[in-house]
């Protein structure tokens, strides 16, 4: 299992909301957090400051874009040590 602290910026990229970012960053970005989904371990802190970041800047529906969906998953397991 790997460890992974995810900035902010990766999933807002991954939904395409970075001016900055070609889109080969862009798939860069889902790539990454499709495999932090599949294998990895999210890193939190825990007086959910880089929650409330990500709630800032995402989507909590999951929609409509990659980091969305990973803001979602995010909150639903933040309490399961197997993802979070």
């Amino acid at each position: 299992m790997s460890y992974f602290v995810v900035d902010t910026n990766v999933p807002v990229v991954a939904n395409g909301k970075s001016r900055q970012a070609d889109p080969n960053c862009v798939i860069a970005c889902i790539d990454a957090l499709s495999e932090i989904n599949d294998v990895g371990i999210v890193i939190l802190d825990d007086k959910m400051l880089i929650l409330r970041e990500y709630m800032d800047n995402l989507s909590m529906s999951g929609q409509p874009g990659s980091g969305d969906y990973f803001m979602k998953w995010v909150w639903s397991v933040q309490a399961d040590v197997t993802y979070c």
